[in-house]
């Protein structure tokens, strides 16, 4: 699986500068390229104003902030 992984992302950085066409990548190739993103946690949406929350990180440590900061300044504890 991890050979698949890799030879996607491999084709994958080919197509995006022209070098491959994209119709040559396997189903199962695709599968195994997507599961590797798996791991990766989704982005956490700030409650107010619907914009992606960023982890930031301040005098008081790690926290998570509004994109749309100024306009929002919703924050969460990057630890809740």
């Amino acid at each position: 699986m991890a050979m698949a992984f890799e030879k996607v992302t491999e084709i994958c950085s080919q197509v995006s500068i022209g070098l491959h066409p994209a119709g040559d990548v396997s189903e199962e190739a695709w599968k195994a390229w997507l599961n590797g993103w798996a791991g990766i946690p989704e982005a956490k949406v700030c409650p107010k104003c619907g914009r992606q929350m960023l982890l930031k990180s301040g005098r008081y440590g790690v926290f998570y902030g509004c994109s749309a900061y100024p306009e929002c300044k919703h924050t969460e504890r990057a630890d809740a």
